[in-house]
């Protein structure tokens, strides 16, 4: 049997127990057949920390099946712009083309350099853009949170020299969030998003301001703040792999079936299902074994009416609930 999860940042294969990872380095376990994700609890995202779950577990964590924002990977993988998604030029401010050795995407990828020799960076013209892709998931922490890095030969002041650049984020490249302007090298937040994988750099320069034949904001790299070596390469080492038990449910709201991930169980646990009413009323009850780390559960809401539940898991040490609507 083959399971195959589509995400926005990569294709899991699950085939006979084997697992098959494309365009990510999120395989874990010790056979390599289970998967890294960074788990954001809701509400909480300065908890946020990665775990290592079996494939079936995954649709549990997908942005959309619930409250979660979790995403694939380790949580501090992420720090450099790994890909160049799309890049438009924009002109000289004379009309012309940019030059070929300001016109490298590569140039943006990676650790900055500081360099202003030609090839090592690249000119979005007047009005250009770009979207780059970063080498993981890039966390919100207390502050700003990445820095975008300009080549100005001389490095003059703002004032001097005035190219601007406006940042978009985005965790999809579904929606955007403006993360304000800077001006040659600057900082940003990527708040209120819990986390971005993409950002969007557009020329916000003004060709009048400038004397001579100029290219528009020149970028030279992306990176984090405060970055470090640790953050820089996964280390799976801490990476918590039985974690405390959770309860995954979706989708919610739900129609006719509902699903229940039990993540981080004891395999072969007994526990106590049970599902009551706005009132308080128990109106359903099952004894659920559960079978593994990540075992998922279906159970039919055909006959609930519509309305506002709470599910309750007991057993073994363990009491959680969630609420849970039934359209």
């Amino acid at each position: 049997m083959k399971n195959v999860y589509k995400l926005a940042t990569a294709m899991i294969i699950l085939s006979g127990g084997s697992l098959s990872v494309n365009a990510q380095n999120i395989a874990c376990g010790n056979n390599g057949n289970k998967v890294l994700v960074c788990h954001i609890p809701p509400g909480n995202p300065a908890n946020a920390h990665t775990i290592c779950i079996s494939p079936n577990g995954v649709p549990a964590h997908i942005p959309g099946n619930n409250q979660h924002n979790d995403f694939l990977g380790d949580c501090w993988a992420g720090c450099l712009g790994m890909e160049v998604i799309s890049a438009t030029q924009g002109k000289r401010s004379n009309g012309t083309d940019v030059p070929a050795d300001r016109s490298v995407e590569s140039a943006m990828l990676g650790t900055p350099d500081g360099v202003n020799a030609p090839g090592g960076f690249y000119s979005l013209g007047f009005g250009g853009e770009v979207i780059i892709k970063m080498d993981g998931g890039i966390l919100n922490r207390p502050g700003n949170d990445l820095k975008l890095f300009e080549t100005s030969f001389g490095q003059p002041a703002c004032d001097a020299y005035p190219e601007y650049a406006d940042i978009y984020v985005s965790a999809d490249m579904l929606s955007w969030t403006y993360a304000g302007q800077v001006c040659q090298d600057g900082e940003f937040d990527i708040s209120p998003l819990d986390y971005i994988m993409f950002v969007k750099i557009v020329d916000a320069s003004n060709a009048d301001d400038f004397n001579g034949v100029v290219d528009g904001y020149d970028i030279d790299g992306i990176q984090c703040i405060n970055v470090n070596a640790a953050r820089l390469s996964a280390d799976n080492a801490g990476i918590e792999e039985e974690h405390a038990a959770q309860m995954h449910v979706y989708p919610n709201p739900i129609n006719d079936q509902l699903s229940i991930l039990f993540d981080g169980f004891e395999e072969d646990s007994e526990v106590n299902l049970e599902i009551f009413d706005a009132m308080g009323r128990l109106v359903s009850s099952e004894r659920v074994i559960v079978l593994g780390h990540d075992f998922t559960k279906q159970i039919s809401a055909s006959e609930l009416n519509s309305g506002v539940y709470t599910l309750r898991i007991t057993g073994n040490d363990v009491a959680i609930q969630k609420q849970i609507v039934k359209n």
